[in-house]
């Protein structure tokens, strides 16, 4: 009987090992995508923030020199 209990204790802990690797798995796989999401959207958005910046800048000195077509820092 000792044999047969001992066979169901090792079944369990393989049965758990194996759920909290797939656990592991799948957290290993979607946080990084996340991250990754994260990090991409505050690109555009920075991107987006510098263009505008760009073009006001642009705007301002054209319209300043009286409209010239070259933008100077």
């Amino acid at each position: 009987m000792s044999e047969r209990s001992a066979i169901y204790k090792i079944r369990w802990e393989i049965l758990v090992m194996a759920i909290s690797l797939i656990l592991i798995a799948v957290a290993v796989y979607a946080i990084p995508n996340d991250f990754s999401l994260k990090m991409l959207e505050q690109r555009e958005k920075q991107r987006a923030l510098e263009q505008a910046a760009q073009g006001q800048q642009s705007s301002g000195i054209g319209s300043s020199i009286g409209g010239g077509g070259s933008s100077i820092p």
